[in-house]
């Protein structure tokens, strides 16, 4: 056992390496992208464009691939229940990873001319550690969502495949020609590696949702997804626009299935109405649709965007579009919807429920806020706006200049709710009349007490209201008599939130009674759970309907316990 407790901490402190040392290199990438911007909108900035050039290493491999790296190391053996092959290895991963980045970021400043190439070997060999842990744990049989063991090992080999691009393309005496930030290698770094391993956590934790996903397109998504990646990487290795234009059609139909298993653009939440469901449950819910919704819209632009640029390649365009396909603002607009839009969306989304217990703190309890992901995709907004504008203008204009700030005020905003998380104490908000249809709708459970002294402790029950009546079905829990508890009395009292109420019942088995409160109940806790807890349909339902239901029963909610 103490080994194993070892192990466990070792996994998180390799994961607070990787994701804090990504965090510096995002900020400090930031930093210089957003001094790019104001340069390139017309601003006067005192450094050096040679200032410039680490910007798309450390924000691809620095920023980007640490944190995910991190996160699998995190996530992929709790999902299989599997400790890694190799802590290890693992270290020595990070140690390879931080090195080459480091590396590659000053390659440009000094006049070793081997530097580039030490570096992207070390981040090749860092890499393939982590690829050769992560396929050897994804298709472990334990841990279920069978669906995603492809695509968390497509996301590995894609890592590889980027790393190896990158070493080819820094070590000329091989005599391969190829360009690292090309649109192709973008595709295989970005929606290769990064996007598969975020459809893999974005299904195995849908009950983040309170949804639940189908698995049939799960498996339309790997399979989409797995062509697009060698399509990707034959591109890059080949400079074929054909091929990207192919690899990019998968991954457009990958993405579309992702969102089709996922129900994302239903606002499907089928769960949300289970007894367990809390105010806690509700702001992640929220949280994570306006995380992963704009994500999604930001990656399906970005995916347009890109194959319009490879159509224009191919001058298989109208010379309108030519002129938006061949330009520098629509590269702009392709690779930033997929950086910030998609994947920067993405981290704000799932660092929340992992950074605090990595820290050894409670879960996303309180102090989750929604202005870090709405700063940043207002300045995903600004910045696609301008790159659109500047097609017709021919530069960039200067309020989009903006957009690189309101990155880093959502940065740190972040940070300091990470910090926040789980300090405050649990507030139960209440909207609106307690009474209303519309507050009685996410309230799960009631209670219904007989005014006999002595009565047993009765259990929660699931309930559905409308037009001033209170829906209980009792057969959902076959342990207690529901029924001849109360029967005989003329009244009942019935618990709702902390607040007792004096009520009148009629128990009926009218068919035409039960069919209207079978619709409502599967509308409230949804069809799957009123199947598993009713079967097919309901043979008796009591109806409750409150005396005076502007006032609570003299009893509180301790005395009648």
């Amino acid at each position: 056992m103490r080994e194993v407790s070892k192990t466990r901490n070792h996994q998180r402190t390799l994961t607070l390496l990787f994701i804090a040392t990504g965090a510096i290199f995002g900020l400090y990438g930031t930093g210089i992208g957003t001094l790019m911007l104001a340069t390139l909108s017309g601003y006067s900035i005192p450094f050096a464009s040679s200032s410039f050039f680490p910007h798309p290493y450390v924000q691809v491999y620095g920023f980007i691939f640490m944190f995910v790296i991190g996160v699998a190391y995190l996530l992929v053996p709790r999902f299989k229940a599997e400790r890694l092959r190799s802590i290890t290895l693992a270290y020595l991963s990070y140690i390879l990873v931080t090195s080459g980045v480091l590396g590659l970021a000053f390659s440009g400043s000094y006049s070793f001319h081997m530097l580039g190439s030490v570096s992207s070997l070390l981040f090749l060999a860092g890499i393939a550690i982590f690829s050769w842990q992560t396929i050897s744990l994804a298709f472990e049989e334990k841990g279920g969502f069978h669906e995603t063991n492809p695509l968390i090992a497509e996301s590995a080999i894609a890592a590889f495949l980027s790393s190896l691009a990158l070493f080819l393309s820094d070590n000329s005496w091989l005599n391969v020609n190829i360009d690292i930030f090309s649109d192709s290698s973008i595709y295989l770094a970005l929606l290769g590696f990064a996007a598969s391993m975020v459809y893999a956590v974005e299904i195995r934790s849908v009950s983040f949702r309170q949804s639940d996903y189908r698995p049939l397109w799960a498996k339309i998504t790997w399979f989409f997804q797995g062509i697009a990646i060698f399509g990707s990487f034959a591109s890059t290795v080949t400079f074929s626009y054909l091929l990207l234009l192919i690899s990019q059609a998968f991954f457009l139909l990958a993405a579309i299935s992702c969102s089709i298993s996922l129900k994302l653009f239903e606002m499907s939440h089928s769960l949300m109405y289970r007894p367990s469901m809390t105010a806690v449950h509700y702001r992640i819910m929220n949280y994570n649709d306006i995380s992963m919704i704009p994500a999604f819209m930001w990656l399906f632009i970005a995916l347009s965007a890109g194959i319009v640029i490879s159509l224009g390649r191919l001058h298989y365009l109208t010379y309108d579009m030519q002129t938006f396909a061949t330009s520098f603002f629509a590269r702009d607009l392709f690779i930033h919807s997929i950086a910030i839009g998609f994947i920067g969306s993405t981290i704000l989304c799932y660092a929340p429920m992992l950074l605090p217990g990595l820290l050894g703190r409670r879960g996303p309890t309180t102090g989750l806020s929604y202005y870090p992901v709405v700063i940043l995709n207002i300045a995903v907004l600004l910045r696609a706006v301008g790159d659109i504008y500047s097609v017709k203008a021919g530069y960039l204009p200067d309020w989009e200049a903006i957009s690189g700030p309101l990155v880093i005020i959502s940065m740190l905003w972040f940070l300091w709710m990470i910090h926040r998380i789980g300090k405050g104490k649990v507030v139960e908000k209440e909207e609106g009349e307690f009474l209303s249809e519309r507050r009685l709708k996410g309230v799960a459970e009631i209670r219904v007490y007989s005014q006999a002294k002595g009565d047993a402790k009765p259990p929660a029950y699931w309930f559905s209201y409308r037009k001033g009546n209170f829906y209980v079905v009792p057969s959902q829990h076959k342990n207690f008599d529901l029924v001849n508890t109360i029967k005989g009395m003329p009244f009942v009292d019935i618990e709702l939130q902390g607040k007792v109420f004096k009520a009148g019942y009629e128990i009926t088995s009218e068919r035409k009674v039960l069919k209207e409160v079978e619709k409502l109940f599967k509308d409230k806790y949804s069809k799957r759970n009123f199947r598993d807890f009713f079967g097919e349909k309901i043979d008796i339902v009591i109806t409750l309907k409150l005396v005076r239901p502007e006032m609570s029963a003299e009893k509180s909610s301790t005395e009648l316990r």
